[in-house]
């Protein structure tokens, strides 16, 4: 009894680190930079139906812009900054990119990447959110920082002093490399 009792102990331990290892694993290669923009806290994410995602913006009082392709969500007629760029090729309408122009924003509505407001964030703080960046281009105005995770790719551009003026989210290599 004794023993069977010592094994079930050990047994129990084993596994509860095993399940500890694995939610810090999971929490520290979970990445909200990789695909989704929050405008007012409701999110929006590259990859998800096309529908879900015009309903959601809808839903917080924004229409989009008369284009013939994609969705420019607009407030009361004021632009938010926002492209966002269905799939063409794909049986399911999907959002395949999402632009963001910060300096674009003539509304009150909040823009956050990662959970941080694009319209005073700085790339040191996506940095902390995406870790190092894939590549790095310097311009003479603005530098360009690009994150690359398996399909997924950031585009960041910023200021020399590192202020965030906008950023490209894909979730398809297909997408971004053609």
């Amino acid at each position: 009894m004794r023993k069977s009792g010592i094994l079930k102990i050990i047994i129990s331990c084993i596994l509860a680190i095993t399940i500890l290892v694995a939610a810090v694993m999971i929490w520290k290669n979970r990445n909200p930079v990789w695909n989704e923009v929050r405008v007012n806290d409701t999110a929006i994410r590259v990859g998800q139906p096309w529908e879900e995602m015009k309903e959601s913006l809808e839903a917080i009082g924004l229409e989009s812009e008369a284009i013939p392709f994609g969705f420019v969500p607009r407030k009361d007629g004021i632009s938010l900054g926002l492209d966002i760029g269905p799939t063409i090729s794909r049986k399911k309408d999907l959002v395949s990119a999402i632009y963001v122009d910060v300096e674009k924003n003539g509304t009150d509505c909040v823009i956050e990447l990662a959970g941080i407001r694009v319209d005073m964030g700085t790339y040191a703080e996506i940095r902390q959110a995406a870790g190092p960046e894939t590549r790095k281009t310097e311009r003479e105005e603005k530098t360009i920082y690009t994150w690359i995770k398996g399909d997924r790719k950031l585009i960041l551009r910023t200021d020399k002093e590192g202020k965030i003026l906008d950023f490209d989210l894909y979730f398809d290599r297909d997408i971004y490399e053609n």
